[in-house]
């Protein structure tokens, strides 16, 4: 079948699919349906040039030898978003046999990958890669040469290369009392150092509030959002965060508050490359809520990263430290992350529960120790049930409650631990303590 000039229905060039990390390379598949042998072909199309880049073709051996590849040709035009390919299978006369195969009952099978690449500084997302005829000078169009030398135009279809996003905000579920307080954190997932991050909050401020803050103060820990005692000052240790904004507008739309905040880690002279560390889920900042009173039990208010509120508008970013082997800063870059957002759930005055059970799973074993000695110690979650984490029912948490724990597990003839514990239940001995959520099984 020969289409000349025409579309043919029956040849089809599609672009596939590909993930890669910023800074990296990665094949994207080129897929086709071919009527007849194709003996060469071209490709154009359109990309973000700022971000990628072209770096070569490879075509598929399943089909194709590579002795039989005797010219690939790559154009690529950042500056102008687009690329061109050429691709022969001789350079002499055409052959029936030299090609990439017909393929059989209107298959659609692999021609080979368009290799692109990345830097450090690309920004997560995904990237549309869009075949489009009459590209560059001369104008180069999507064909197929077949039989000959006759051209195919096939029908085109789009492909995306998605740089995949490393770095994500999270709020952590917080439970609060009618009329009390939450304190949600806000944590962070990173590959590459950060030299600061900027927040932005949303909330509905009918039922939540920011609590009052001391604007004027030197001392962030006053502020309804800080990072006083989380895990960013021991991971910057013996540093410290150099420069901290924070907005608070409660009233920003009727029924609708915001906060925005920034921390830049290393903002004073002289500049040190001060940055932190990549990790997961690393706490950052707590959000300091209040209540109103009239918040009814197991209600779920949203707490959302909210980009393009304020005045002027903030965005959530984070700030990528890129660095060279030596481990100097060469330069930063803002990347918008992924979010997870948060919800304060409202409870009831107490909750039942079993003693011992502290990391919220349905297990009684060491790992409650650890969670237990994590919060206690290394900046770990606050338990949603701090009663259940006082194993020896003297209404303080400490070191204590971790030792009484592992004996019991681990120590025979141990006594049981304090009542609620077999069964769910209430604290017979009033303390302090409070128990928003109940344990594993005693929830309602």
């Amino acid at each position: 079948m020969v289409c000349g000039a025409a579309l043919c229905a029956a040849d089809t060039l599609r672009f596939g699919a590909v993930a890669m990390d910023p800074g990296d390379e990665a094949a994207l598949p080129v897929w086709v349906r071919n009527a007849e042998t194709i003996h060469g072909l071209s490709l154009a199309f359109s990309y973000d040039g700022r971000q990628l880049r072209v770096r070569g073709f490879a075509v598929n051996e399943e089909y194709v030898s590579a002795d039989a590849v005797e010219y690939i040709q790559v154009n690529d035009v950042p500056a102008e978003n687009h690329a061109v390919i050429a691709v022969l299978f001789m350079w002499g006369a055409p052959s029936a046999s030299s090609g990439f195969p017909a393929a059989p009952d209107g298959e659609e099978r692999l021609l080979g990958w368009i290799v692109f690449g990345s830097t450090e500084a690309t920004q997560p997302a995904p990237y549309t890669i869009l075949p489009r005829n009459n590209l560059g000078a001369p104008p180069i169009s999507n064909t197929f040469a077949v039989n000959g030398g006759h051209s195919v135009l096939p029908a085109l279809a789009a492909g995306v290369v998605e740089v995949r996003n490393h770095n994500v905000l999270r709020l952590r579920t917080a439970y609060a009392r009618p009329g009390g307080s939450a304190r949600m954190l806000i944590e962070v997932d990173h590959a590459q150092p950060l030299a600061g991050v900027q927040i932005a909050l949303a909330f509905d401020n009918d039922v939540l509030r920011l609590r009052e803050d001391a604007p004027q103060s030197e001392n962030p820990c006053e502020r309804s959002i800080n990072y006083c005692g989380l895990e960013v000052e021991a991971l910057l240790a013996p540093q410290v965060v150099e420069q901290f904004v924070l907005r608070v507008e409660n009233e920003l739309l009727p029924g609708r508050g915001w906060a925005g905040c920034g921390m830049v880690f290393d903002y004073r002279l002289p500049y040190q490359d001060h940055v932190l560390p990549a990790g997961r889920a690393q706490s950052i900042l707590a959000a300091h809520f209040l209540v109103a009173g009239t918040a009814r039990p197991g209600a779920r208010l949203p707490v959302e990263f909210a980009d393009g509120l304020g005045e002027p508008p903030m965005d959530n970013k984070v700030l990528v430290a890129l660095r060279d082997d030596g481990g100097r800063v060469l330069d930063i870059v803002s990347i918008a992350p992924a979010y997870e957002q948060g919800t304060v759930i409202v409870v009831a005055e107490e909750a039942a529960f079993r003693r011992g059970y502290v990391n919220g799973d349905d297990r009684r074993n060491v790992g409650d120790v650890v969670a237990l000695l994590g919060f206690l110690f290394a900046d770990g979650r606050e338990p949603a049930c701090l009663k259940a984490a006082d194993a020896n029912d003297d209404g303080k948490l400490n070191v204590a409650d971790a030792v009484r724990l592992l004996a019991y597990l681990f120590t025979p003839g141990s006594p049981p631990l304090p009542a609620p514990s077999v069964a769910c239940g209430f604290d017979p001995t009033p303390d302090g303590l409070s128990c928003l959520v109940g344990t594993h099984e005693c929830a309602p």
